[in-house]
């Protein structure tokens, strides 16, 4: 029998040398979150026993029609306005419209600002998204998609087939997971953070760091070049300026205090989460709250748009749309896994069967977990300029002459232009001022 094809780079899933991270991240999708989607995917090839291929740069459609019996391809926002992702659609329909095996895609998803967005982003894609949909469909294969919003560009493109199963990365654990609903005391209460730059220096988040000090920020993205890249260690006043402009005082403050980390391979971010005994998770980063989750973990998803919301939505995961005056202890306190636990296994089954049922593999279960495992926490490259930032850190508040000029230019502006305009302004002055404060 012919092997599977699964669309993906085989180095995505070798242990990671964090010294070539920074040269590698491409394969990760810019994003070590895309990890939990990838690595189900494999697993779930391997449970089941199945043949199957990573893909060579250098194959051929042909080679690939002539080797394989179908191919997997898991993605999660391609189906969005950014240029850059209606160019994947492109060059996937370019080459899926060559296929003569089936191509199965695995929770694909929509991406706008919000619900109400659907009208504008169908306008926006519906050629790019009706002729790569279209191209997968002729060769035989089927969509599982990440939600019901995407289940509604799919209708109002004219495609009524596809299932919506959620993100293929929560079902990695097996049928029976399950979140616990006891909560911890307040003195006891170690919560993760994550999000972007932007997000964990505004002033509602900066809070929970200063309020919660055993509080952890786990980044996906932005502190890889600070945490696994030499930096030179003479730090001027300028340097600093645009280290604080970059990574916000914030999370440099983070960074000198050890509260701040990135992992690229998933079992030591696992292990990482159950040795520290963190007991919630919570943020915009739908991967990064699912994790959590994954390790038996409650998290809430602080919903910014429409691909985050949908998946929560579909999983029950609790959502919050906004901080308010909340603390994050009592956001802890009303998430509410009862739903979740009640309904995974029927979405579980949902899942394994839209597997079956197109003869991609017949069994999902997790098997017994093999030597990742046991590999070590990364060791942070960066550590002497990271140590020299510490001394350095303390002065930042007499740097704001650098910014002083652009701070006074955006308030100003704001407060003379009219309308959007001005509110233009004003949010440029505000994330300025968020970055420069800790």
């Amino acid at each position: 029998m012919k092997k599977v094809l699964l669309y993906l780079n085989k180095e995505i899933f070798e242990p990671t040398d964090y010294k070539l991270l920074p040269f590698d991240f491409d394969l990760y999708g810019g994003n070590t979150g895309n990890l939990l989607f990838f690595q189900a995917s494999q697993q779930y090839l391997l449970n089941s026993g199945i043949d199957f291929d990573y893909l060579n740069p250098n194959m051929t459609i042909d080679e690939i029609n002539e080797k394989y019996r179908c191919i997997i391809l898991p993605t999660a926002n391609l189906l969005s306005a950014n240029k850059k992702m209606r160019q994947r659609m492109r060059s996937y329909t370019e080459l899926f419209s060559q296929s003569k095996i089936p191509v199965f895609i695995l929770g694909i998803g929509a991406q706008a600002p919000d619900y109400e967005a659907l009208p504008d982003l169908y306008q926006t894609i519906k050629n790019d998204a009706s002729a790569f949909i279209k191209s997968v469909y002729e060769t035989g294969g089927q969509f599982s998609l990440r939600g019901y919003f995407t289940e509604e560009l799919f209708k109002k493109l004219g495609f009524r087939q596809a299932v919506v199963t959620g993100c293929p990365s929560l079902y990695q654990q097996g049928r029976d997971l399950q979140v616990s609903t006891n909560k911890v005391d307040i003195s006891e209460f170690k919560p993760l953070i994550n999000g972007t730059v932007g997000y964990l220096s505004t002033p509602e988040v900066r809070c929970f760091f200063k309020d919660y000090q055993q509080s952890q920020y786990l980044d996906q993205d932005q502190f890889l070049d600070i945490l696994y890249k030499e930096f030179p260690l003479k730090i001027n006043d300028t340097i600093m300026a645009k280290l604080l402009k970059k990574y916000s005082a914030t999370g440099l403050k983070l960074i000198t205090e050890n509260r701040l980390n990135l992992f690229a391979d998933l079992p030591v971010w696992k292990k990482y989460i159950k040795d520290n005994n963190f007991n919630f998770a919570f943020g915009q980063r739908i991967h990064g709250n699912i994790i959590s989750v994954l390790s038996n973990v409650p998290a809430v998803v602080h919903q910014h748009d429409s691909r985050t919301r949908e998946l929560a939505e579909f999983f029950e995961i609790p959502t919050i749309s906004s901080i308010g005056n909340k603390s994050l202890y009592e956001i802890y306190e009303k998430a509410d896994y009862s739903n979740f636990n009640r309904n995974f296994a029927a979405k579980y089954d949902n899942f394994a069967t839209f597997l079956n049922r197109h003869g991609i593999v017949s069994d999902i279960a997790p098997k017994k977990t093999d030597k990742t495992n046991e590999l070590p926490l990364p060791q942070i490259t960066n550590h002497e300029f990271i140590a020299y930032l510490k001394e350095r850190l303390p002065d930042q508040n007499r740097l704001s002459k650098f910014f002083r000029f652009k701070r006074y230019f955006y308030k100003t502006f704001a407060h003379i232009l009219p309308g959007k305009a001005g509110n233009k302004y004003m949010i440029k002055y505000t994330r300025l001022k968020n970055l420069l404060e800790i």
